[in-house]
């Protein structure tokens, strides 16, 4: 029993070791894997996606809802990080890899028939300042910023929904040392605005993430995360003057008739998994 004592304290020992030499402190992985980004939300119309509020019998015809509201596409997620004693940086360039892929293999409608999706992303970054407790516990907080959108759109129409915009907020993210392993997670809040503050809204993002080294250096290894989205905004109104066009709303309409685009909310989930190396040495 003594032994077996000074065995599991000898182990205890060396595990703390391991994790004391914390390998994943002050380097920088790139990410790049394959993900599916599933999305569900609020109703989708077809064809006219606006309503025209005026006392015209021939123009105040009610919304028709879409047939379904879920969808996925796929992603391939391109991220560059830095993880420091005491920064935290990560930017993706992800939304190139989008554009590419709905170039290369069609972009994804909603329903058979109906809107189709077009995403765009780029300026995805975030910043965050804290502290590694014993080596084995990091804990960061600070900002994030990215222009990300998903625009409904019929081909044969030029109205559209646009669910996003300028998205800016704050961000908790602690990581957890396991040795070969390293587990993330990050909670982010977000004002997001679109049509130059005509429609605003807020977003929330929980994201767990797993790395596992394949090697005693930690330079070459697999990622896995699970990301889960959600936004509401506000649908914008009005009519479609010259001084309405110029703050961006998402379309002309007709003059002299008034408009209002129906409040839209969404909940994505993203699964990715993918490789990732250190672009610079462990120090």
């Amino acid at each position: 029993m003594k032994k077996l004592s000074v065995i599991l304290l000898i182990s205890l020992c060396l595990l703390g070791s391991a994790y004391a030499q914390n390998r994943w402190l002050n380097t920088a992985p790139f990410k790049w894997g394959v993900g599916v980004h599933q999305w569900t939300i609020n109703d989708v119309y077809h064809e006219f996606r606006y309503e025209q509020i005026d006392n015209i019998s021939t123009n105040t015809t009610r919304l028709t809802p879409a047939t379904t509201n879920s969808f996925s596409q796929t992603r391939m997620p391109m991220v560059f990080e830095n993880i420091g004693k005491h920064l935290h940086h990560e930017t993706s360039i992800t939304g190139v890899w989008d554009v590419l892929w709905d170039a290369l293999n069609g972009v994804k409608t909603v329903y058979d028939g109906g809107p189709e999706a077009r995403r765009f992303e780029m300026f995805r970054t975030h910043w965050a300042t804290g502290a590694w407790i014993k080596q084995r516990l990091g804990v960061f907080g600070g900002v994030q910023y990215a222009y990300s959108t998903i625009r409904f759109q019929d081909p044969s129409v030029p109205d559209e929904m646009i669910l996003g915009g300028n998205q800016r907020g704050f961000h908790l993210t602690a990581m957890y040392n396991a040795g070969l392993a390293l587990v993330k997670t990050r909670f982010m809040y977000d004002w997001v605005a679109m049509s130059k503050g005509a429609q605003t809204g807020t977003g929330t993002t929980l994201e767990i993430q797993g790395y596992y080294s394949f090697t005693e250096s930690g330079s070459l290894g697999a990622f896995a995360s699970y990301e889960l989205k959600t936004l509401a905004q506000s649908g914008p109104s009005g009519t479609p003057t010259e001084d309405w066009r110029n703050k961006g709303i998402q379309n002309q309409g007709v003059a002299n008739f008034s408009y209002t685009f129906p409040d839209l909310s969404a909940r994505s989930q993203l699964i990715s998994l993918g490789l990732y190396a250190l672009i610079t040495p462990r120090k």
